[in-house]
């Protein structure tokens, strides 16, 4: 189950860029699955074969990690870069870039 928040819209009320938090099923047939993005054209497909509502993402409630967790995360994926020089300076070129985007957020 998604862990994420979640919003249940009429498809008339769907956006461009909206995210489905569940897969949407018309007959038995999984027409989109969960994590994709919705176009105009998927719109107006769903539209098109009667789907009335989806459950999206709700974007004004996404989880953003902290700039600590955010750190704590690149620290894992770059466990590897101390031994290479070039991966170490890129670790930290990514954490100075989570850095100035945590402080431009506020």
């Amino acid at each position: 189950m998604n862990s994420e928040p979640m919003k249940i819209l009429r498809i008339d009320a769907a956006k461009e860029h909206d995210v489905l938090a569940e897969d949407v099923v018309v007959n038995d047939v999984t027409l989109f699955e969960s994590g994709t993005e919705l176009s105009i054209d998927r719109i107006r497909i769903l539209e098109s074969l009667g789907v009335e509502s989806v459950v999206v993402l709700d974007r004004d409630k996404k989880l953003v990690p902290s700039v600590e967790e955010a750190h704590a995360n690149i620290d894992a994926r770059f466990s590897y870069a101390d031994s290479n020089p070039i991966m170490h300076m890129v670790k930290y070129w990514v954490k100075d870039i989570v850095r100035e985007m945590g402080e431009a957020r506020g």
